[in-house]
């Protein structure tokens, strides 16, 4: 049996799932598929059981018999290493389950796998190995190299001798290749008759003495056996993790943070959090020089190596490193990281509108170095510095640095060899420079190179990158290799014109972004990383703001490659205040450092910020400890850490990032700062403050003064779900606002970039921002925890209008986008189409009919806006066809208005319509239909298109076929409406409606025929008391008033949404409105309550629950802000995961419900578990005396897991 992996880099994975039983011999084998940096080289897969390991050969097929030792239960581990003239390349470790077998062990034991030495000896013996050839030594030349004199064939017989003192007597067996001096021969005879070796003998050309023997076998197996001394950098992957508030300790991968979904909640974690491993290294890997190399640790951390503590690093978004040479020891050696994102004022940033995570959300790697090796600390983890010079179309100039550590006294000397490959991998320049190099000391070697006639990295036209390998050789060995990509380009700034790359106008316009990510917060994956460049590469932007801290080094590789240039900053945010303290500056200036140095060589980084925002603050319930802005000692600072950036790095733009604040609102004041390469402005007029046009303004009046002016902000909220005809009118505003009308982010939008349009002197400008991001405490816009001025929703599922108002502006890829299309529900007797596109003509059809021929757009070149158009049907289908270079393009939306009367037509129908029964109806009955693209509850007896006669709904439509649906009960009247989902795939559990209050005979139950799976009983709502329900509405179920989902149907671990849409209030029932949710088990056992209460002043809620010792827990009053407000829809988000409870409550207005009034979250761990399903029932108090304006109009359950 074969069980394949796949080698891809440095990670190994499995990809057969094959199972594996103990105790086989000669049976189970494993097969590789090598990545390409595995060619050429000779592999060795270790397997490891208890502590033993066994290494193996792996010959040109990639298959290998997996040792019978190691495959016991409970399993084994394996991985791989390559060598390949002195280079060495390994893998990560698997582990590789095995259940147990039933077999017990015969008395003939199998041999031994052979150690790697009898594997080469049986390889000399079949022809396989050995003599003169390039690819090694045969072990008779090392054996020479190590003193021996004599033939090959007295070298063999110089290896056979008499028994070892420590030998035991084989049973019966030939003589075997007799061990000397504790070597033991395999099974053995007695050998001959010499018994004794004289150790003081001095040997001749083919005798030793036994301590000569010894250290010539010890030097000649070690030789064959060991790795070549080189620099080997392996990623730390997996970890052992665990909040300092947690008891669990759970096992991670990186790149990990505690903080990827409680980043979006009301409080996320900020404290300490410890992340644990071991790592085992052999004794030749504990002799050479070892660091960690952190690619970023939030925000602080403090490493301690075997017990060792090293100095606390401060700042969570740069590379950083530790030498921890001195630290180690043959064997397990244990690492502890301590990561600690609680607020200090002696580190940035202090506060920001975004979260400060946790975690290593990053990689760590580990560097074992060889003898000689390129230094790790002076030139970051690429361990190279390229600068380039003098760039033109003939040619340019490369200085290539690097700092190479003695770490030996045996070496005294090596070589450095240059190479330059081409996009192709040609070989453009290689030299070679031969160093001297003292043993324990450093050399800093620079290369100036001149390449001729050069192919330039000209942005997105041509992003065209060389690469620089740079190999260190010792004893004609290369013992270690740096690289990195070459972006040859040069730029200069104009007031007039802009940015310019390679000598020509090069508007540079594009988004700001954060790192953060739903469910993973920090946590950037390579993956996660692709799919966002994948959205802004088809936006078509040149241009990324990478915001307020440098990103994962991924993305800037990944710049490189697709022509976009990088401004990226460290988070030296709001904070500069009178009594900052010197640690707090020190720590910036090291932040600047580690920015500079390890993310030199990106062709794509051109600016580098020092600040953002400087003199605001986003401080919330502390004291802000540094004091009132100190605007002198800012532009002090600043200009002091400015020239610590320019003596780091000659090839960068330095600069910061403002706002009014940080000149104390003189705009002239920016003259004070006009040593800065650049100067970036966040602008925000129309949405904190101000109109549109005062961008043009402010950016003039600023422009006047200093010459190098970057917009690095400008945005509006947006929330999908929130649509006006009337958003200037409609949306609220600047922070807090509730309401954010996606229609009012496109007219933000549009005036801006209108406004920009007419500004190329501009250096660049990024929109703020491409995605959503987390916000812990943020609650805005309908969307608690969301900064939602992203063009794009943090899940990246939903591109905004605006998005296609850029990508139309941006791009050359024709595009005809709709806008408002999720405002698809109007209701107005006409419609105004808007559309963004960069077609050269646009027509417009309403189902099929063409309406309105455009030739030209109304602003930008992509803002096309068709005159009003009145709606025909309930639903009209709207098309666009645009037309570019003769080709054709097309985009379809349905918009439906109220204004138009419901007809059969608009339905579905077959098993749309549910039959209710019972066996004496003493009143009326409304059935209500709410089709998969519900536009509401329909009264059958209103809806054009059918008849009703003798308690028969007959569809008389002549467009649809007759179906005839029976149902016992009159329809007429309005009493009371039941509305039960009917669509497959509908997301609706339940949905009752109340009105009126004459009374009404309805059956118990009504049975869900969504097709949901398990059919849901809902008990249904009447007025009469000698029905079994209660004058409200409310049955009444051995005394208690209950509407209960009958069977707990409800899967646990999935979110639900209990909706409560409440009468007026009425403060005639003040302390009696007692409304209670209440989750139970199939037994009634309560799991959670929610209560709804009323003094005299204030409507507000609380919970209870059963703890864990069976107490019951009765939270504080919470106060959501609904009291006054009419027809309140309360919506109880929660999500039930065995006896965890996520509990989010929200309060809407009805008649305008995109707003949230008020909002509540938390988590609670009850003492009832839940694993197989719960059930939801809600309670009216029944001593209430209030007319129906207190009853609940309506209530159902969503959930967005069906």
């Amino acid at each position: 049996m074969i069980i394949d992996y796949k080698v891809d880099s440095q990670i190994l994975r499995r990809t057969s799932r094959n199972l594996i039983v103990a105790d086989s011999i000669k049976y189970l084998a494993v097969r590789f598929n090598f990545s390409d940096e595995w060619k050429r080289t000779k592999k060795t897969v270790i397997f490891t059981y208890n502590e033993n390991s066994y290494n193996v050969l792996l010959d040109d097929d990639n298959i290998v018999v997996v040792p019978y030792e190691v495959i016991h239960h409970p399993g084994f581990t394996l991985s791989v290493y390559g060598t390949n003239n002195g280079m060495r390349i390994t893998t990560s470790t698997i582990r590789v389950p095995v259940i147990k077998s039933g077999y017990t062990e015969g008395e003939t034991p199998p041999e031994p796998t052979q150690t790697v030495y009898e594997q080469i000896l049986d390889k000399l013996d079949s022809g396989g190995g050995g003599g003169t050839g390039k690819n090694g030594k045969s072990a008779y030349e090392l054996a020479v190299e190590n003193g021996f004199s004599g033939t090959v064939d007295e070298w063999l017989e110089s290896l056979k001798g008499q028994p070892g003192k420590d030998g035991i007597n084989g049973k019966d067996g030939a003589n075997g290749k007799d061990g000397v001096n504790g070597i033991n021969g395999k099974d053995g005879a007695d050998g001959k008759d010499i018994t004794s070796i004289d150790d003081s003998a001095v040997g001749t050309d083919t005798t030793y003495s036994s301590t000569k023997i010894h250290e010539l076998l010890a030097a000649l197996e070690e030789k064959i056996n060991a790795v070549p001394q080189v620099t080997q950098i392996t990623p730390l992957v997996t970890w052992q993790f665990q909040k300092s508030t947690a008891a669990e300790v759970s096992v991670v991968s990186l790149p990990h943070t505690c903080n990827a979904v409680d980043g979006k909640s009301a409080s996320y974690y900020r404290g300490t959090a410890t992340y644990t491993r071991s790592l085992n290294l052999t004794a030749a890997q504990v002799n050479n020089s070892s660091y960690l190399c952190f690619s970023k640790a939030g925000q602080k951390c403090t490493v301690t190596v075997n017990g060792h503590a090293l100095p606390t690093h401060y700042g969570g978004y740069t590379p950083f490193i530790f030498d921890i040479s001195n630290y180690l020891s043959v064997g397990d050696n244990n690492i502890s990281v301590v990561c600690d994102n609680s607020l200090d004022w002696d580190l940035a940033p202090i506060s920001g509108d975004f979260n400060f995570n946790n975690g290593l959300y990053d990689m760590v790697y580990f560097v074992n170095c060889a003898n000689v090796y390129f230094d790790t600390e002076k030139y970051g983890i690429d361990r190279l510095h390229i600068t380039q010079s003098e760039v033109s179309e003939s040619s340019a100039k490369v200085l290539v640095e690097t700092n190479i550590k003695n770490n030996s006294l045996n070496i005294s000397g090596g070589a450095l060899v240059y190479e330059i490959k081409d996009t192709n991998g040609t070989v453009v320049h290689s030299e070679t420079e031969n160093i001297s190099i003292d043993g324990k000391s450093s050399y800093n070697a620079a290369k100036s190179i001149t390449i001729q006639n050069p192919t330039l990295w000209d942005g997105l036209n041509n992003p065209y990158l060389y690469t620089v390998n740079v190999s260190l050789k010792v004893n004609d060995s290369i013992i270690d290799t740096c690289s990195h990509k070459l972006g040859l380009r040069y730029y200069e700034l104009d007031k007039e014109n802009g940015f310019k790359l390679n000598g020509k106008q090069y508007l540079l316009r594009g988004f700001a972004m954060h790192q953060d990510y739903e469910n993973a917060g920090s946590a950037a994956t390579k993956e996660l990383i692709d799919k966002d460049l994948e959205i802004v590469v088809e936006s078509g932007a040149n241009m990324l703001r990478l915001a307020h801290y440098p990103h994962n080094d991924y993305i800037y590789q990944r710049c490189d490659e697709l022509g976009i240039i990088v401004q990226t900053e460290i988070p030296w945010v709001n904070h500069c205040g009178v009594n900052a303290t010197t640690a707090y500056f020190n720590n910036i200036k090291n932040n600047m450092k580690e920015m500079i140095i390890n993310y030199y060589n990106h062709p794509s980084i051109i600016f580098f910020g020092m600040s953002n925002e400087l003199g605001g603050s986003h401080l919330s319930g502390v004291t802000n400890q540094q004091g009132d802005y100190d605007y002198d000692n800012a532009l002090i600072k600043t200009r002091e850490l400015y020239n610590y950036a320019k003596a780091l790095t000659s090839q960068h733009l330095i600069g910061i990032v403002a706002h009014d604040p940080t000149f104390k609102y003189v705009r002239s004041k920016i003259a004070d700062w006009s040593f800065l390469d650049w100067v970036g402005l966040n602008i925000y007029k129309g949405w904190y403050g101000g109109n549109f046009t005062d961008f043009t303004t402010m950016v003039n009046e600023y422009h006047n003064s200093y010459p190098n002016l970057c917009i690095c902000e400008y945005g509006a909220g947006a929330n999908t779900d929130s649509h006006s005809e009337t958003p200037e009118t409609t949306t609220n505003t600047g922070s807090g606002g509730m309401r954010h009308d996606e229609e009012y982010q496109n007219l933000f939008h549009e005036s801006y970039l209108s406004q920009i349009d007419q500004k190329p002197g501009l250096i660049f400008t990024t929109a703020w921002c491409l995605f959503d991001f987390a916000v812990s405490g943020r609650n805005e816009g309908g969307l608690p925890y969301i900064n939602d001025k992203g063009l794009v929703t943090r899940d990246r599922t939903v591109k905004k209008d605006a998005f296609y108002l850029y990508k139309s502006y941006f791009s050359d890829v024709p595009t005809v986008y709709i806008t408002s299309r999720r405002f698809n529900q109007r209701a107005t007797d006409s419609i105004k189409i808007k559309v963004y596109s960069n077609c050269d003509t646009l027509k417009l059809y309403q189902n099929g009919n063409l309406i309105q021929t455009l030739t030209a757009a109304s602003s930008l070149d992509c803002v096309w806006e068709f005159d009003r158009v009145n709606f025909v049907n309930r639903v009209d289908e709207f098309t666009v066809k645009g037309t570019k270079n003769n080709i054709e393009y097309t985009d379809t939306v349905n918009f439906s208005t109220t204004n138009i009367a419901v007809t059969a037509t608009d339905f579905t129908v077959g098993n749309n319509l549910v039959v209710l029964s019972n066996d004496s109806p003493s009143d009326n009955l409304d059935i209500a239909l709410v089709p998969e693209n519900s536009i509401g509850s329909v009264n059958w007896a209103g809806v054009d298109g059918v008849s009703i006669a003798n308690n028969t709904v007959t569809l008389i439509d002549t467009s649809l076929s007759n179906v005839v649906k029976n149902l016992d009960g009159t329809l007429s009247g309005t009493e009371i409406t039941k509305t039960v989902p009917c669509a497959i795939n509908c997301d609706y559990y339940c949905n009752v409606k109340t009105t009126g209050a004459s009374g009404a005979v309805v059956p118990e139950v009504i049975m869900d025929t969504s097709g949901l799976g398990n059919n849901l009983m809902l008990s249904g709502f009447a007025n009469t008391a000698d029905s079994g329900y209660n004058k409200y509405g409310v049955l009444k179920l051995s005394g208690t008033e209950t509407v209960k989902l009958d069977n707990p149907i409800l899967p646990h671990n999935k979110p639900y949404t209990i909706h409560l849409l409440t009468g007026s209030v009425s403060y005639s029932i003040v302390n009696q409105l007692d409304r209670v949710i209440t989750i139970c088990d199939n037994d009634n056992n309560d799991l959670f309550a929610l209560r709804l209460n009323m003094n005299s002043s204030v409507r507000y809620y609380k919970y209870l629950y059963k703890d864990t010792s069976g107490n019951i827990i009765v939270s504080s009053s919470i106060d959501l802000g609904d009291m006054g407000v009419s027809n309140a829809l309360i919506e109880v988000n929660i999500t039930v995961n065995n006896s965890n409870i996520h509990l989010q409550l929200n309060v809407r207005n009805s008649n305008d419900p995109n707003p949230i009034i008020g909002t509540y979250e938390t988590d609670i761990t009850t003492g009832i578990s839940y694993e197989n399903g719960f059930n939801i029932q809600l309670l009216n108090n029944p001593e209430l005396t209030a007319p129906t304006e207190t009853s609940i109009k309506k209530f159902w359950i969503t959930s967005k897991g069906v």
